[in-house]
């Protein structure tokens, strides 16, 4: 067969459309091209939005990129205990650099507070990714800030 010219619009239309339908890695994806402005209009803010879903069904990548937006306040305002929470379930999986990442928060960016409010964060998404995975729903972002508090 012959290669088809690209189409960033294109892909991103169809990101779009397999996230809606609630696959991980599609709602990553589509997160990305919104926060690149990649076929979509650049929004940042709607690609935490898509990254968050993505996470909170166990997609490695999303829960990166969802620690470095709230690490660097970007979209986002700037919280380094959700950052540290993040990098630790990443940890959690056996990322390496996200235990660096966690580790470097815990002595550079956290008093004893804001580490005892991480802990419990991550605790909480913890139980909040495994229960998704497992009944392959997803937790609405607001379900998420009524547990964190």
């Amino acid at each position: 067969g012959e290669a088809l010219p690209q189409d960033s619009a294109e892909a991103a239309d169809w990101y779009r459309r397999s996230a809606m339908q609630g696959y991980p890695p599609a709602q990553l994806a589509y997160g990305i091209a919104l926060d690149g402005g990649w076929g979509v209009a650049r929004d940042p803010g709607d690609a935490v939005r898509w990254y968050r879903r993505a996470a909170y069904r166990g997609e490695p990548a999303a829960m990166w990129r969802l620690a470095f937006h709230h690490r660097r306040g970007v979209a986002v305002p700037r919280d380094l205990a959700e950052a540290w929470a993040w990098f630790d379930r990443l940890a959690a999986l056996g990322d390496r650099r996200a235990e660096a990442e966690r580790d470097w928060l815990s002595l550079i960016g956290l008093d004893e507070a804001g580490l005892k409010l991480a802990e419990r964060r991550s605790a909480i998404l913890g139980g909040l990714i495994a229960t998704a995975r497992a009944d392959r729903t997803q937790p609405s972002e607001r379900d998420a800030e009524l547990k964190a508090r």
